[in-house]
């Protein structure tokens, strides 16, 4: 392989093969997008950094003005003017910022007007239009300087009253709202001191007088808090959408969104207003409907907010916090408890009605109302939700929204998508028919029957540091070197999603036999050498930039704690983007591109890795060693001996 342009060489003559005819000698399940690619340039990500090559026309006049300051007289000796000297840098930097203005030369760190992240580059010969080796337009910043310039969405939390009949629950049929409070920050930035502002939306009846105050001082709010007294229901629920637009917060979240927040305002405007919509109201576009407005979104509602709203994300925290807390019961105080260590009174919708109809009590209903707003975001702040997920955002490359919702299987591909693109390699799309006729998968991870007693020795529990994704890199397995299988085997005439494939004799072509691995079940993959994954790119990069982290968030000093979690929500994600990797090969009922021969691969690569490494634990004499238990990764060894396993560095050795 040729390290500059990343083609295939012949070894003899020294020829360069087209990737359309590596393609079909290595039955490669991932193809190139262009079939007239000559040399692909160097990627600067992997390969070598490439240097930012201005435009011929600008190096020109460049030059112009360098002539025109050499030729003009220069002092000599200790009588230099310092003023021509000046001059002259002002005239370069001014003739830069004048191109700049004109558009004629790109700002620093941005991207080339014109051009495409997977286009391949162009076969002029003069190179005009070509596509840049380097498109990251990446520039780095110091973490201080990121951290204190950053913006993070901005999150309002939105409680509501209903006034309701006796012991019933609160419906939109018949119960009228009496009371709105909205909780929220002006700043968006992520270390501001700013506190939250409260606006409380109530009908007919007005608030006791010092209310306000006390609650600003109990609740630590903003001097912004303030009140607004409406005459009807319509018009309440007019105002709380006034004040959502207003406010323009990124988030809108309730504990119970769907039945007791923004879901029941929006069945109630429906019902006294016909063809009227809270969430077009409070959307950022109220005149332009959105496409998801009309969408039956049946699995939002069962797992989500289901509730949807151009230009703001809707999040129901009682759903969020079920996957966050390990909790018997999810009530509203319960969790509270769990997260802040405070306890909150629970109180019957017909105890705060009762409240809310007496003059001389309605002050507690509206008390356990904004109690209820600012407590939600209390809780958010405990999980670091908005901040992490924004983080998880950021490295998978994918939506906010689309971190609490999606699975596993979208944010790898987000990341294969990516780094397949500045490789000139294009996913395969198979239909549903085609995932569910391919091979199935026939290995399993090694599970050992454990061997049940009481041991006066001590137990050992050692575990392998990224099994799969060790084996992926070591063995370089990937849907990119998949080459086919052993002749003579059962499914020789089939390859992943394809039903029908011709293998041609490998041994006979140009890849040499020796640039082959032969893995457990049968499958054949190219070397590094000949093509490097990219399946074991992306883990290879995971993982470098996994520990990277660790090792900058030792280097921290114990007042940098806002700095400590951004980089620990950004090395989580990593974590779990690694651990998924293997499952999104072998998810053959609902992935979108399994591959049995590649995920049967891996698994009996890893198998074979246990089993070595406990034969050489049971085989060292010195050890006295036993394996009891073993499960995929893990295994639990009784030693007799004062000379454990676990010093030896050989047990430890690389697969490859």
């Amino acid at each position: 392989m040729d390290p500059n342009t990343g083609q295939l060489v012949e070894e003899e003559h020294g020829d360069l093969l087209s990737l359309e005819t590596a393609a079909r000698q290595s039955a490669s399940l991932v193809v190139s997008p262009s079939s007239q690619l000559e040399a692909r340039p160097a990627s600067p990500k992997y390969d070598e950094q490439v240097t930012f090559q201005l435009p011929d026309s600008f190096n020109e006049q460049e030059e112009n003005v360098e002539n025109i300051d050499s030729s003009t007289p220069k002092h000599v000796g200790d009588h230099r003017d310092p003023s021509a000297a000046s001059s002259r840098s002002q005239t370069k930097g001014e003739f830069r910022e004048t191109k700049r203005r004109r558009g004629e030369l790109p700002k620093s760190g941005s991207l080339r007007k014109g051009t495409s992240q997977i286009t391949p580059p162009s076969p002029l010969k003069d190179g005009r239009n070509n596509t840049p080796s380097s498109q990251a337009g990446y520039r780095y910043k110091q973490l201080e300087e990121m951290e204190s310039t950053n913006e993070c969405p901005t999150v309002l939390s939105i409680e509501i009253f209903v006034e309701t009949r006796e012991t019933y629950l609160p419906d939109p049929k018949q119960d009228a709202v009496k009371a709105v409070a909205l909780v929220y920050q002006k700043q968006r930035r992520r270390r501001s001191s700013e506190k939250s502002v409260l606006d409380l939306v109530v009908c007919d009846k007005g608030i006791p007088k010092g209310f306000l105050s006390s609650i600003k001082r109990r609740h630590a709010l903003s001097e912004d808090t303030n009140y607004f007294v409406n005459g009807d229901e319509t018009a309440l629920i007019r105002m709380a959408a006034a004040r959502i637009i207003e406010a323009d917060p990124d988030i809108i979240v309730g504990y119970e969104i769907q039945s007791l927040s923004v879901g029941y305002l929006n069945d109630r405007l429906a019902l006294l207003q016909p063809g009227e919509s809270f969430l077009r109201l409070i959307s950022r576009s109220p005149t332009i409907p959105s496409n998801s407005e009309t969408l039956s979104d049946e699995y939002g509602q069962l797992h989500a907010s289901g509730l949807h709203s151009a230009g703001r994300i809707l999040l129901n925290l009682w759903r969020i916090l079920r996957s966050e807390l390990k909790l018997n019961i999810y009530t509203f105080h319960n969790c509270v408890h769990a997260l802040t260590r405070r306890r909150v009174p629970h109180f019957t919708h017909a105890q705060l009605t009762a409240w809310f109809q007496e003059d001389f009590s309605k002050f507690r209903c509206f008390e356990h109302l904004i109690l209820r707003a600012v407590l939600n975001l209390e809780m958010m702040v405990c999980l670091d939700l908005v901040g992490r997920t924004c983080e998880l955002a950021k490295v998978y490359g994918i939506d906010f929204f689309s971190v609490i919702t999606r699975g596993s299987q979208y944010r790898v591909e987000s990341l294969l998508l990516r780094l397949a693109h500045t490789q000139n390699y294009i996913l395969i799309s198979p239909s549903k028919s085609q995932v569910a006729n391919q091979s199935a998968m026939e290995c399993l991870p090694l599970v050992m029957e454990p061997e049940s007693r009481f041991y006066t020795s001590p137990v050992l529990v050692l575990d392998f540091q990224s099994l799969y994704p060790s084996m992926v890199m070591a063995y370089n397995l990937c849907y990119s070197t998949l080459v086919g299988h052993v002749e003579g085997s059962s499914v020789a005439s089939s390859l992943g999603v394809l039903s029908k494939y011709e293998a041609r004799s490998l041994f006979e072509g140009d890849v040499p036999s020796d640039e082959l691995t032969v893995s457990p079940n049968g499958s054949l993959f190219s070397s590094a050498n000949v093509r490097k994954g990219v399946l074991p790119r992306m883990l290879q990069e995971i993982l470098d930039t996994r520990q990277m982290l660790k090792k900058s968030m030792k280097e921290l000093k114990p007042h940098q704690k806002a700095l400590y979690r951004l980089l620990n929500s950004r090395q989580f994600a990593l974590k779990l983007l690694a651990n998924v990797t293997y499952g999104y090969t072998a998810a053959g009922f609902s992935g979108r591109m399994p591959c049995a021969e590649l995920a049967d691969a891996i698994v009996q690569f890893g198998r074979v890795t246990m089993e070595n490494a406990i034969k050489i634990v049971e085989s060292n004499q010195k050890w006295q060693a036993k394996v009891v238990y073993g499960d995929t990764g893990e295994y639990f060894v009784v030693s007799f001996s004062s000379s454990a396993p676990c010093t030896d560095s050989t047990l430890f050795s690389s697969p490859s």
